[in-house]
């Protein structure tokens, strides 16, 4: 977990009702909590165009779409993000704290362009050890989580409280943002 990796890409605000505390950023956002599932070996012989959908979204909303899914390759599963922007695919971004069966990643991505943000997904948010690590790295946390819990909630406001990290924070039940 010493990794992160800086990609350079337009960046984040949002459509929703949030929009009004985010207006320091530049662009749309679309966030979708999970329910994809994405096989990589399928999406590279076409058989399946999830990835394509997604950035068709990005396209035709013209901005930045994050979708939350489960992403399969021969053997391995992860639980994942999806970032697309503008009709390109930028990265997909992997949990590093995650249970079988589930692969882990070694990786906490941060995207930058006026702001920096980390892409969190399942219950990195609730893991003291990357929003410290996260802390002067990046401006705030997008964090998707495949299902919402109240302790979960509770976790994510006393980390951004702990480590002064804005989370957005979306599952399939509620989003909110924190500070």
């Amino acid at each position: 977990m010493e990794n992160f990796t800086v990609c350079d890409c337009p960046v984040l605000a949002t459509t929703s009702p949030l929009s009004s505390t985010l207006t320091a950023l530049p662009s749309p956002l679309t966030v979708f909590a999970h329910g994809v599932e994405v096989n990589l070996i399928e999406e590279m012989d076409g058989r399946e165009m999830t990835l394509r959908k997604i950035t068709n979204l990005s396209l035709a909303t013209k901005g930045t779409v994050i979708v939350g899914c489960t992403l399969a390759y021969y053997n391995i599963k992860r639980l994942s993000a999806v970032i697309a922007h503008d009709g390109n695919l930028i990265d997909i971004v992997d949990a590093c704290s995650v249970s079988p069966p589930f692969s882990p990643s070694g990786w906490v991505k941060i995207f930058s362009d006026q702001l920096k943000y980390a892409v969190l997904v399942g219950g990195d948010a609730r893991v003291n050890f990357i929003m410290q690590k996260l802390k002067g790295k990046c401006h705030a946390v997008i964090a998707l989580e495949p299902e919402y819990r109240p302790e979960n909630e509770n976790r994510v406001w006393h980390l951004s409280k702990t480590y002064a990290l804005p989370v957005l924070y979306v599952s399939p039940k509620r989003i909110f943002l924190t500070n």
